[in-house]
C-alpha cells in the first residue's frame, strides 16, 4: 500500500520523494506477489495429492469388489460343471450382478456401499450353492432312474423277442429325405455302411412306453410277409433309451402322396392289384389276431414302378383281445363303432377303413371329411343313408342330434356313377359289404378275396404306363 501512495504522490507532483524509499516500496511489493504465487503452488500440489489419494482408494475399492466377486463366480463355476446349462445360467446372472455392482461403485464411490455390495455378492453366492446342490442331488436321481428303466427297457425287448440291438455307427443319415416329425418322434431315411442299403429309421422320444413296445413286437410278429413293411432292427440311440429307434424297409412313396401327384386316374387293374395286395395284408393282420386300427392311403406305401403295395405304421395296432376304450386312429377312416367311443371293437374296423381307402382310389378324395367325429357321422349318413335304429346309437341320445342326422338315403351308387376307373356292380357289391353299419354282417379280408370283383376281367393293356 505504501508504494502506491507513493506512485500517488510521485502522479500529484509531490516533490522531495527519495529514489531509495521508490526503491524499497517496490522491492516490498514483489515480495508480496512472490509469496503470494509461493502459497499457491503449495496449494495447488496438496489439492493434486488428495484427488490422487481420492481417485487410489476408489481404485483399491473397485478392484476389492472385483476380486471378491470374480472368487463367488469360480466357486459357482467348479459346483456346476456337471450341468452345462445351469452353469451357463450362473455365469449370465454374476455378469449381470458385476455390471450392477460396478455402476454403483462408479455412482456412489463409498466405501460403505462397496461392502454392502460385497455382503449381497455373499448372499447370491450361497443362494445358488444352494440351488445347485438340490440340482445335484435331482441328476443323480435321475440318472439313477434312467438306468433302471434302461434295464426295464431292454428286458421288454427281449420280452417281445428282441435279443440283438442294432448300431447307431452302422447307419448313415440320408440328407435328400424329407424328415416327417410328428408328437411321436421322427421318421428318417439312413444308409447301411456294410451293404448300403437304404433303410427308413423312425426314432421315438418318450423312451420305452407300452404302446412303442406292442408295435415293436407286433413289426416282429409280423415279419415276413411281403404286403407288410419289412422289419429290420431295433436301435438305442446312445447309452440312453431316451431315443428308441426302429428301423424298416425304405419305400419311396406312399398311396396319399400318390393319389395327390398323380395327373392321371388309375386304371382298374392297378387298384385291383393293389386292393388284392392290402386284402392279403389285413388277412395276414387279422390271422395273427391283430387290429391294425389306423389303415389310411399314408400307411399304405407303393413301391417303384407301382406293382408292391405295404402295410407300414402299427403305432396304434393292438391284439384284437384287448378291451379298447375312445377313438384310435384317424376319424375320417374310422368306422361309427370307433367314432361313438365303445368299450370293445374288433377287427371290422379295419375293414372299414380299407373300404374307404378303396372308394378314395376310384374318387381320388376322402369319402368322409370332418374335423369331428359327428360330423364325420354326418358325412357317413349322408352317403350311406340314416340307419333305422339310431335312436339306440350311443352318444345320439339328443332328439336335436337324431333329428339332424335323420332323413338321409343311400347315395353311394350315385356317388360313384361317374368316376374313374368305372365302378362296376361286383366293385360297389363289395365296397357295400366293407361300409356296413353292423361289424357283425362286414367281409372279412379272406372273403373279400375271393369276391367276385376280383375275377372280373380288367383292361391290362394299359397297366404298363400305369406310373410313368
Amino acid at each position: 500500500m505504501g508504494g502506491r501512495k507513493a506512485n500517488r504522490n510521485g502522479a500529484n507532483g509531490a516533490e522531495g520523494e527519495k529514489p531509495e524509499e521508490i526503491s524499497a516500496a517496490v522491492n516490498g511489493g514483489i515480495r508480496r506477489l512472490q509469496s503470494r504465487r509461493a502459497a499457491s503452488m503449495v496449494a495447488r500440489q496438496k489439492i493434486r495429492v488428495l484427488m490422487e489419494r481420492k481417485k487410489k482408494a476408489a481404485k483399491d475399492a473397485a478392484l476389492s469388489v472385483k476380486e471378491v466377486a470374480v472368487a463367488a463366480m469360480d466357486v459357482a463355476f467348479r459346483r456346476r460343471e456337471s450341468r452345462r446349462a445351469a452353469s451357463m445360467a450362473a455365469k449370465e446372472k454374476i455378469g449381470l450382478l458385476m455390471k450392477k455392482i460396478t455402476r454403483n461403485v462408479r455412482r456412489k464411490n463409498d466405501r460403505s456401499f462397496a461392502n454392502v455390495c460385497e455382503a449381497e455378492i455373499v448372499e447370491k453366492s450361497l443362494e445358488r450353492n444352494s440351488i445347485s446342490e438340490q440340482q445335484q442331488q435331482e441328476h443323480e436321481i435321475d440318472e439313477v432312474d434312467r438306468e433302471k428303466k434302461k434295464e426295464e427297457a431292454l428286458q421288454w425287448l427281449k420280452d417281445a423277442g428282441i435279443f440283438e440291438l442294432g448300431s447307431m455307427d452302422q447307419y448313415e443319415p440320408l440328407r435328400w429325405y424329407y424328415k416327417s416329425r410328428g408328437s411321436f418322434g421322427s421318421v428318417t431315411a439312413v444308409r447301411e455302411n456294410s451293404t448300403k442299403e437304404i433303410m427308413v429309421m423312425k426314432k421315438v422320444r418318450e423312451g420305452m412306453t407300452v404302446n412303442l413296445l406292442r408295435e415293436i413286437q407286433i413289426l416282429n410278429q409280423l415279419n415276413g410277409h411281403p404286403s407288410i413293411v419289412r422289419f429290420k432292427e431295433v436301435v438305442l440311440d446312445g447309452d440312453s433309451h431316451d431315443e428308441i429307434c426302429i428301423v424298416m424297409e425304405y419305400v419311396k412313396r406312399d398311396l396319399r402322396k400318390f393319389i395327390k401327384n398323380s395327373k392321371r386316374s388309375f386304371t382298374l387293374s392297378e387298384v385291383k392289384n393293389w386292393m388284392r395286395q392290402l386284402f392279403e395284408g389285413v388277412k395276414f393282420i387279422h390271422e395273427n389276431e391283430i387290429i391294425h386300427r389306423d389303415i389310411k392311403p399314408s400307411n399304405i406305401l407303393i413301391g417303384e414302378g407301382g406293382d408292391l403295395l405295404k402295410i407300414c405304421d402299427f403305432g396304434v395296432s393292438a391284439p384284437s383281445a384287448t378291451k379298447f376304450v375312445g377313438r384310435a386312429g384317424t376319424r375320417q377312416y374310422a368306422a361309427p363303432e370307433i367314432l361313438l367311443r365303445p368299450v370293445n371293437y374288433s377287427t371290422a374296423v379295419d375293414m372299414w377303413a380299407v373300404g374307404c381307402v378303396m372308394g378314395e382310389m376310384f374318387l381320388r378324395e376322402t369319402m368322409f371329411r370332418g374335423r369331428d367325429d359327428i360330423v364325420v357321422i354326418s358325412e357317413i349318413f349322408k352317403v350311406l343313408g340314416t340307419p333305422e335304429d339310431i335312436s339306440n346309437w350311443p352318444r345320439l341320445r339328443g332328439q336335436d342330434t337324431i333329428d339332424m342326422l335323420s332323413g338321409y338315403a343311400n347315395v353311394l351308387e350315385k356317388k360313384f356313377t361317374n368316376c374313374s376307373p368305372k365302378m362296376t356292380e361286383s366293385g360297389l357289391d363289395l365296397l357295400k359289404n366293407m361300409l356296413t353299419y353292423d361289424p357283425t354282417k362286414r367281409i372279412t379280408a379272406e372273403a373279400a378275396l375271393n369276391h367276385a370283383w376280383f375275377a372280373e376281367n380288367s383292361d391290362l393293356s394299359i397297366r404298363d404306363e400305369a406310373l410313368e
